[in-house]
């Protein structure tokens, strides 16, 4: 074999071994700066949660704030917060993790984007302001992005595990907030009943409770197992969604209900649920004469009755 051939079949090799390195340098560079870049999936995340009383959930729009009050939370002040929703919001904020931090060149339009059409996160201790961040994501909610405040470093959002948009807990609107059950209020004060049918007022019937007798339907004799299944099925109506006001809930007070619920407790507050004819598997509602509610119909079909199904046979 030749001097000269000997000598390319060890540059070949050389030049193989040289490529071989660079590419191991360049996987260490990447993969190692990769590790370097992890995020402390803490970064979000309060020590205790246990002390926090007040959230405020801020937009450009709309401001929601949910208090705790004495045992429960409260939605603006005005009404019972869903227990469950605010068990998902202390979950998530819990469980919350930065995946990874955005690119800077996305990081400033993304900050941006947060700042000015995100939801502006603030946990109380009192009146001492513990944790803030903006959150909000991209058009088609795939995407959750965090960024705390005073901080143009952008994150995106995960919980381990889960395929969940993770902002989306703090965008609902305060009606989504609320409580589902229609009644809530104390009914070991309750006195009456009425129920009114404006298009056949001999339907109409008013059930009240007899220190003797228990509940019962005055003038006749009454099924009280059926009268007591009908108070519980009120007592735990719940609405498929409240609506804030406008238009449509303007347009049902011009409308003849179908159906009016009004109780009264011992202190002669009256709460009271108008509702109307259905619309496909929908039925519409006014609460307390202001507040829009809308209700599946199966939900309903336990609440529709007349005094003459309590009539014992």
């Amino acid at each position: 074999m030749l001097i000269s051939d000997m000598q390319e079949k060890r540059n070949k090799k050389l030049a193989f071994l040289l490529m071989a390195l660079t590419l191991a340098a360049a996987l260490i560079i990447v993969f190692g700066g990769r590790e370097r870049a992890r995020v402390d999936p803490e970064l979000f995340r309060l020590a205790d949660y246990n002390s926090i009383n007040r959230i405020s959930l801020q937009s450009d729009t709309t401001t929601v704030e949910l208090t705790f009050k004495g045992s429960r939370w409260k939605v603006n002040d005005r009404y019972n917060a869903d227990r469950e929703l605010v068990t998902v919001l202390f979950a998530t904020l819990r469980q919350a993790e930065p995946k990874r931090a955005v690119s800077s060149q996305l990081a400033d339009s993304i900050a941006e984007r947060l700042e000015n059409g995100g939801i502006h996160v603030t946990l109380y201790e009192d009146d001492h302001v513990a944790q803030q961040f903006f959150a909000g994501g991209n058009s088609l909610k795939t995407q959750a992005y965090f960024r705390r405040a005073g901080d143009e470093q952008v994150y995106m959002m995960t919980i381990p595990g889960y395929k969940v948009y993770v902002s989306g807990i703090f965008e609902l609107q305060a009606n989504q907030w609320r409580e589902k059950y229609v009644f809530g209020f104390n009914w070991e004060n309750f006195r009456d009943l009425t129920a009114e049918f404006p298009g056949h007022r001999e339907d109409n019937f008013t059930i009240t409770q007899d220190r003797h007798r228990g509940f019962g339907i005055p003038d006749i004799k009454t099924d009280t197992g059926k009268v007591h299944t009908f108070l519980d099925n009120v007592s735990l109506l719940t609405a498929n969604e409240f609506l804030e006001p406008g238009d449509f809930t303007d347009s049902l007070k011009k409308t003849t209900p179908e159906m009016i619920l009004k109780i009264t407790d011992v202190t002669n507050a009256t709460y009271s649920l108008a509702l109307y004819h259905a619309k496909g598997s929908r039925v519409a509602g006014l609460l307390n004469k202001t507040d829009g509610v809308v209700f599946s119909r199966l939900k309903l079909e336990p609440i529709y009755r007349r005094e003459l199904y309590f009539v014992e046979q």
